[in-house]
C-alpha cells in the first residue's frame, strides 16, 4: 500500500497537475495487480491514499483575508478571498474539464461558507483560534475538489474522504495534536474498505477535526505529517512526498548555489532538520513512523527520483 503527499507548489500549474495524473496511472497500475494476487493468495491491503497539500499561496491568503475582517475591512478581505477561488478557476479551465460546471458549483458554495465565516468576523472584531482554523482549512477542501475532479475526469476510480472524519485531534487550535489510536480506528472503518474496493482515496493534509468534529489545524507545512499519520494507521509500504524538488539538501537551494543532496537519512535526523527551519520538513512529521518499517521517499515528478 502506498501513501502519496502531493505539494501545494506543484497543484498550482497545469504541468504539475498532469504529472500527478501520469504518477497516479503507474502506481495505480502497479497496486491493482498486487491486490490481485492478494485475494489469491491472502494478504496486506494494496491500493493508493492521496494526500493534499492547499494550492500555491491559498493558505496564505486565507489568513490574510481573515486578519482584514478582524480589522474590519470586509471589503478588502472579500477582495483577497475573491483572487484565491480566481487562482481554481483558472486551473479548472486549463484542465478543460468535462464536468467543470458542476467544479465551479462547488468552488461557488465553499467561496460562500468562506464569506460568511469573514464577515461574521468583521461584525464581532474578534478572529478565534477556532475560527482561524475553520478559514485555514478552506486551503485544502478546494485543493482536494480540483484534484478530485480532475481524476474522475481522467477515468480514475477516486474517493475522496473527508480529514475531519479521520484525522482526530485534540483541542490546541492551531498546532493541534493528532490523537493516533482513533486515527488508526477511524483508517481502518473509512479508508480500508475504499481501498479493498480498488479506489484511489483522496484526503485532505494540514486539517483535522477534535472528537466533537470541530475543525482544527496541526500547525503550518503539517500535510506530510497527515501523510505519515495515515501511512502508520495503515502499515503503508512507501511514503512518497511529491514536492519541487527531488529530495533533501544540505542548504536550501533557492537561497544557496549548488547545494549537496542528502541521499538519506534516518527518521531522527529528518524530525531534526524539521525542528531547525528546513522548510520542506513538518518537525514531527516522521514520529508516526518511528517504530515501522516503511520507507518514505521525497521526490519530484519531473526528474527522476534521487532522494529519500
Amino acid at each position: 500500500m502506498l501513501v502519496y503527499k502531493f505539494g501545494g507548489a506543484l497543484a498550482r500549474s497545469k504541468r504539475g497537475l498532469e504529472a500527478l495524473v501520469q504518477i497516479l496511472n503507474e502506481a495505480y497500475k502497479l497496486e491493482a495487480a498486487r491486490a490481485r494476487r492478494v485475494k489469491k493468495t491472502g494478504g496486506v491491503t494494496h491500493g493508493i491514499v492521496l494526500v493534499t497539500s492547499a494550492i500555491g499561496h491559498t493558505t496564505r491568503h486565507l489568513a490574510r483575508a481573515a486578519e482584514l475582517a478582524e480589522d474590519g475591512k470586509l471589503r478588502e478581505a472579500e477582495e483577497v478571498l475573491e483572487k484565491s477561488i480566481a487562482q481554481h478557476l483558472q486551473l479548472a479551465a486549463w484542465l478543460e474539464l468535462d464536468d467543470e460546471a458542476a467544479l465551479l458549483d462547488r468552488f461557488e458554495a465553499i467561496a460562500a461558507e468562506v464569506a460568511a465565516l469573514l464577515e461574521g468576523i468583521a461584525i464581532v472584531r474578534e478572529l478565534s483560534p477556532r475560527t482561524r482554523d475553520a478559514i485555514l482549512a478552506i486551503g485544502e477542501r478546494l485543493a482536494t475538489e480540483l484534484i478530485e475532479a480532475l481524476l474522475r475526469d481522467r477515468e480514475f476510480p477516486v474517493r475522496a474522504v473527508d480529514a475531519s472524519d479521520v484525522i482526530i485531534t485534540d483541542e490546541q487550535f492551531g498546532h493541534a495534536m493528532p490523537l493516533r489510536e482513533e486515527i488508526a480506528s477511524r483508517a481502518e472503518k473509512l479508508i480500508v474498505p475504499q481501498l479493498r474496493k480498488g479506489h484511489i482515496v483522496l484526503v485532505q493534509g494540514f486539517a483535522g477535526a477534535t472528537l466533537d468534529g470541530i475543525t482544527t489545524t496541526m500547525g503550518s507545512e503539517s500535510s506530510d505529517l497527515t501523510a505519515t499519520l495515515l501511512a502508520a494507521a495503515l502499515g503503508a509500504k512507501e511514503i512518497v512526498i511529491w514536492k519541487t524538488l527531488p529530495g533533501l539538501y544540505t542548504a536550501d537551494p533557492e537561497f544557496v548555489k549548488a547545494p549537496k543532496l542528502i541521499r538519506s537519512m534516518s527518521f531522527d535526523e529528518a524530525e531534526e532538520m524539521g525542528r531547525r527551519g528546513a522548510r520542506i520538513l513538518f518537525p514531527s512529521f516522521a514520529h508516526p513512523l518511528a517504530a515501522s518499517d516503511s520507507v518514505l521517499r521525497i521526490a519530484t515528478p519531473f526528474s527522476q527520483p534521487k532522494g529519500h
